[in-house]
């Protein structure tokens, strides 16, 4: 009879012990399954609105450059934008102002549109790209451009300085003080640095960096290979 009865409280402790380590890991599977099929269903259906992020060009492009599968094509039909990133002090792009951006515009006339986006290489490149910003507001962009890459790489003078860049601001026929004012406020500095993050966005390493229908680089930076890119874009259409 006491042996029954030590039979039968062996029985009761046993059914009151925890659940062995096998089963735990058996629950810690199940959950571990349940959690991965909630972020594939996320990453399946809750980003489905960022499908325009793998849009791809418009055709087959020839040239020289690297797609961005993650930036969206910017293309619209009978137009190729081009982004050059750029700094004053870059002879490179001097030579592309003054020659390469006049020939292709003379070549495809509104069928591209520049969008010229200053960067600074160095620090001391800053004040002259927010100069550049600051005469854009006052409608004398272009001439701006141009007076300081014909100052810097032509007159060799120091575009770093504020003095220098309110007397080209005068000799282009912006109001000295009102310029000066908003240089020396730094009403331009988070546009500059906004470029400057936008081309770190393309692995810029250099300059000019030429960009097309916002995922397009070019690796390549002739007129030639911006030409052929240009017109694979074109022609595809």
């Amino acid at each position: 009879m006491a042996k029954k009865r030590w039979k039968k409280k062996e029985r009761l402790e046993r059914a009151a012990q925890p659940v062995s380590k096998g089963g735990g890991s058996n629950s810690k599977l199940v959950l571990a399954g349940v959690i991965v099929l909630i972020l594939a269903g996320y990453f399946i259906f809750g980003s489905g609105g960022d499908n325009s992020l793998e849009t791809p060009p418009p055709a087959d492009i020839a040239g020289k450059y690297m797609l961005f599968s993650d930036k969206a094509s910017t293309h619209v039909q009978g137009r190729v934008e081009l982004i050059e990133f750029f700094d004053f002090t870059c002879s490179h792009c001097y030579a592309f102002h003054k020659d390469t951006w006049p020939a292709l515009k003379n070549k495809y006339g509104d069928k591209v549109e520049l969008i010229d986006t200053g960067i600074p290489l160095r620090e001391s490149s800053i004040p002259p790209l927010e100069a550049y910003e600051i005469a854009k507001d006052f409608g004398k962009g272009e001439e701006m451009k141009d007076a300081l890459f014909t100052a810097f790489h032509e007159e060799d003078l120091d575009i770093t300085k504020v003095q220098i860049l309110a007397d080209i601001a005068e000799k282009i026929g912006l109001e000295r003080a009102a310029f000066s004012d908003a240089l020396s406020s730094r009403s331009k500095a988070s546009l500059v640095e906004s470029n400057r993050r936008l081309a770190n966005s393309y692995k810029l390493t250099g300059t000019p960096t030429f960009v097309l229908d916002g995922n397009i680089k070019a690796t390549g930076t002739s007129s030639d290979n911006l030409q052929a890119i240009i017109d694979s874009i074109l022609e595809g259409e």
